[in-house]
């Protein structure tokens, strides 16, 4: 059979179709897009970096197993260690528990890509280094536990930041420098602790601020200075722990106004004084190894903190004192008042001393030089000089 021109091309056109179709492989695949910035992820079909995809990257970085978390999603969500919140149509991550899980290394800067992230708690682990800065972007963060860990470096500067912390406890560390003044921007604190770590300086303060103040563990530092007076600000106080620092002074009457308070541990201070009248409330208190004393009626305390006896021999002695004094000050007054309505010349304790010619020395023995060139000075009894027969001796 013979194929004319225009059948042939047909037939060679048909197999070069049918020779491409077969073979996929020699086709460019396409990429799926994909960003690289960490966020939350949305409910377009676009691919992004999702609260749990950043979780998996910090939680590889102290495990030597891989978590498995699928790429992309939300599934590493649960009700124990990381519980999540649907915010605006979009879930986030708001608490990680983490919590005695044997971390071991530096606390990781990605923490702070957590947006919407309202309690942290990595406590008890062998977490070390400073804390990192990045943690100041957690501008919802309400709770923050990173205490018992071996944390170093200076207090956290920049934690004035983080304004809607409420529980801020970083106990049993080694971390150092000074209180900042940003605390005060904390207005919503509930929970301080500090507890033995190797803070120093004067007590911040920051009293007048955090006025919702339940606990305050400031104990087992290097804090020097007095305590402030504005204490008396803390109206919801309940707990108060200084012992083990460098305090000293007196403690501020403003005690007496802390009608919540029902735990005070003072002890291992320079502080001195007696201690104020306390609020009912305090059931727990200590005062070892300081230089204070209490009442005999005191509401706490009593047994184990000598009386304040000498408070009262002071009392006295300022009384009869003053007793003393007035007596003195009326009898001296009366004196004065008789000798002018008697007419007789003030008289005085001590001999007097007059003036005499030369020449009519008399009876007088010790004389005395005079910047007058015809009279001395001369020491007499004043009941010899007012004698009559005497009295014309003497030169007016």
């Amino acid at each position: 059979m013979k194929l004319n021109f225009k059948n042939l091309f047909l037939l060679i056109s048909g197999v070069f179709v049918n020779t491409t179709t077969a073979n996929p492989q020699n086709t460019a695949p396409t990429e799926t897009p994909s960003t690289t910035t960490p966020s939350s992820n949305t409910n377009t079909n676009t691919t992004i970096f999702t609260d749990c995809d950043n979780l998996k990257l910090i939680l590889n970085e102290y495990s030597e197993k891989d978590i498995i978390f699928t790429d992309h999603t939300m599934d590493c969500c649960d009700d124990d260690k990381f519980i999540c919140k649907n915010i605006d149509g979009t879930t986030y991550i708001t608490e990680i528990n983490l919590g005695y899980n044997y971390l071991n290394g530096n606390i990781s800067k990605s923490f702070g890509n957590f947006t919407m992230l309202e309690k942290l708690d990595l406590r008890s682990n062998k977490l070390s280094g400073s804390i990192p800065e990045d943690l100041k972007r957690l501008t919802h963060l309400e709770h923050l536990d990173l205490s018992t860990n071996s944390l170093s470096g200076d207090f956290p500067f920049f934690i004035g930041d983080m304004t809607n912390l409420r529980i801020f406890d970083i106990s049993n560390n080694e971390i150092g420098g000074t209180l900042p003044e940003s605390i005060k921007k904390l207005t919503k604190l509930e929970v301080f602790s500090i507890r033995y770590n190797l803070i120093f300086g004067d007590i911040t303060d920051f009293f007048s601020s955090t006025p919702n103040l339940n606990i305050l563990d400031l104990s087992l530092n290097k804090l020097s200075g007095t305590i402030p007076k504005s204490i008396r600000e803390l109206s919801n106080i309940t707990e108060i722990h200084l012992n083990n620092n460098k305090l000293k002074g007196s403690l501020p009457n403003s005690f007496t106004s802390l009608n919540q308070l029902e735990i005070l541990y003072l002890s291992f201070n320079d502080l001195k004084g007696s201690v104020p009248d306390m609020p009912k409330s305090l059931k727990l208190c200590s005062y070892k190894e300081t230089n204070l004393c209490i009442k005999e009626d005191a509401v706490c305390g009593v047994g184990n903190t000598p009386i304040c006896t000498f408070n009262y021999n002071n009392l006295f002695i300022i009384i009869g004192g003053a007793i003393a004094a007035l007596i003195l000050i009326i009898f001296i007054v009366k004196k004065r008042s008789s000798n002018k309505r008697t007419g007789k010349p003030k008289q005085k304790l001590s001999d007097q001393a007059l003036l005499i010619d030369d020449s009519e020395l008399g009876e007088f023995i010790e004389l005395k030089d005079s910047d007058d060139y015809h009279r001395r000075y001369v020491e007499v009894d004043e009941d010899y000089v007012f004698d009559q027969k005497n009295f014309n001796k003497f030169v007016n």
